[in-house]
């Protein structure tokens, strides 16, 4: 199935190529190209490129707790692991 493409001026696909910000890990190129796509069309403020990483992780589970969505439990009967609310 072929999804059409989105058709955009040149200086709004020029703002969306700054503002997609790739990664030079990400080598898939229509993914890079369906990612231009979406920031022309939907303009976020910001697009965040996820690792996997450890230090990503780690980053995002303090980010919930001090956000007070997730609530870190007790580190010595479970190491890693929180409570999430929903």
């Amino acid at each position: 199935m072929d999804i059409p493409k989105i058709t955009t001026d040149l200086a709004t696909i020029a703002w969306a190529q700054t503002h997609a910000a790739i990664p030079e890990y990400v080598q898939n190129a229509e993914l890079c190209e369906w990612v231009i796509d979406m920031v022309a069309l939907c303009k976020p403020d910001r697009v965040y490129w996820c690792d996997g990483s450890q230090a990503e992780y780690d980053s995002l589970c303090n980010l919930l707790v001090d956000q007070g969505a997730f609530i870190r439990l007790n580190p010595s009967k479970r190491p890693n692991s929180f409570l999430a609310r929903s």
